[in-house]
């Protein structure tokens, strides 16, 4: 079974998609450890993050860890979510 630690990635453009594949619950933050020191996409710029479903503002911010994302207040699906990464490469 699969579940908010399984993220999957895909990219147009200068956009990165993770997919998380459940619901990780209301304000609940995300570490996306792909974006942290010594990850695959450590020199990705990150200029902004949204999520597919809603329009609330997501906070978020890069750590050695990875990339932290808060989801919102709301539920958007239980199965999968979208953060929509927007980057400078």
């Amino acid at each position: 079974a699969y579940g908010p630690d399984d993220i999957r990635y895909t990219r147009k453009g200068n956009t990165v998609y993770a997919i998380l594949l459940g619901w990780p619950g209301e304000n609940e933050t995300v570490t996306m450890t792909m974006f942290g020191k010594n990850g695959k996409a450590q020199n990705v710029g990150v200029v902004d993050v949204s999520m597919l479903g809603t329009d609330e503002k997501i906070k978020w911010q890069r750590k050695d860890s990875g990339l932290v994302v808060t989801t919102p207040s709301l539920k958007v699906d239980d199965l999968a979510v979208v953060f929509e990464l927007e980057t400078l490469d």
